[in-house]
């Protein structure tokens, strides 16, 4: 049996009821099922110039993936502006933001702590090729970054 034709600008897909998926072309999207029904989609990233002229979300390149947890929630790097994100899997509303030192050019990870916390940790920084395009551009900003979900 032939696999369905898919979009081309769909770089990632899953088989998962809800998981986000990595879209080259500056936006975000989630979906539903093997029929990629789209549920949402939001830009993903942004400029500090561009919004200091009035333009907001933008959106920038995204070179890395996303990780969904069981409470509802996605998490994202992936983008020029060094920033990792939490989204709401269901509207895609943006829960929270964090500056990185570096762009997290790679897929988050989670785990359950010994302390039985659920955690989610993400790699900032990566191949000084990525870095001619990193707004950051720190040559010493390779860091593995864990935060402690409530």
């Amino acid at each position: 049996m032939k696999p369905p034709q898919m979009p081309a600008k769909i770089v990632a897909q899953t088989t998962g009821s809800e998981l986000f998926q990595a879209v080259a072309g500056l936006a975000a999207y989630a979906s539903r099922g093997v029929d990629l029904e789209i549920a949402w989609k939001v830009p993903l990233g942004s400029y500090d110039e561009m919004e200091a002229q009035g333009v907001k979300n933008a959106g920038t390149p995204n070179l890395g993936g996303s990780i969904a947890t069981a409470g509802g929630l996605v998490f994202i790097g992936a983008t020029l502006d060094a920033r990792f994100r939490a989204f709401d899997a269901r509207t895609g509303k943006e829960l929270w933001s964090t500056r990185l030192d570096a762009a997290a050019i790679t897929v988050p990870m989670t785990y359950e702590g010994r302390d039985g916390k659920q955690y989610v940790v993400v790699a900032a920084g990566g191949p000084a090729r990525f870095r001619s395009i990193d707004p950051t551009k720190s040559e010493g900003a390779d860091s593995l970054i864990a935060f402690a979900l409530p």
